[in-house]
């Protein structure tokens, strides 16, 4: 069964965008009102900006980088680095 958002999705694949008027060229906003396929008194609308791409693809690039961050760390508990770091540096017990 296919959810709302996923059939909006395909909606918006296939629609035409238009631009937002009142934008300037150089930071242009598209728009498409489009009807939800589920209640057809209800409206979405659909938008796209280059600068709302740039911030979703940093997000993501922060969220790789603490993933990876993370996975680091726990290849570098498994091997014991921090228990002999930690006793090293004052004699904390390791966990």
């Amino acid at each position: 069964m296919c959810s709302s958002r996923s059939k909006s999705a395909d909606s918006f694949e296939k629609e035409t965008l238009e631009a937002l008027p009142g934008r300037s060229d150089a930071q242009p906003v598209e728009v498409k009102k489009i009807t939800d396929p589920e209640d057809t008194a209800s409206h979405f609308v659909l938008g796209h900006s280059a600068q709302r791409r740039l911030k979703e693809e940093s997000m993501v690039s922060s969220a790789k980088k603490r993933v990876l961050a993370a996975a680091a760390l726990g290849k570098s508990i498994e091997k014991g680095v921090f228990k002999r770091a930690a006793c090293a540096i004052g004699g904390v017990p390791a966990l």
